[in-house]
């Protein structure tokens, strides 16, 4: 019993290092990633300028963008992504 609290707690630990760690410094590298985030049944597309600030993103904010294949930008986007972007 002991053994399972002291895992847990390292575990704790851990994710709250790994939460620190958001965000992480990104290059200044343009490699557009495409991304949509399905919200109250609202479906949002972005354009990110790389992966490492749609990795942010996904930290910082907690949403779940899932990038769309192949990487580049997106054809069509929503019309709030500047806002959504912030």
């Amino acid at each position: 019993m002991r053994s399972l609290f002291i895992v847990l707690l390292v575990a704790l630990s851990c994710l709250a290092l790994a939460k620190g760690q958001c965000p992480r410094p990104c290059r200044n590298i343009n490699r557009p990633v495409c991304a949509s985030w399905k919200r109250r049944g609202i479906i949002d597309t972005c354009t990110f300028r790389n992966d490492c600030i749609l990795q942010n993103q996904i930290c910082q904010r907690r949403q779940d963008w899932i990038k769309r294949l192949p990487e580049a930008a997106c054809i069509v986007e929503t019309r709030n992504c500047r806002s959504l972007l912030q």
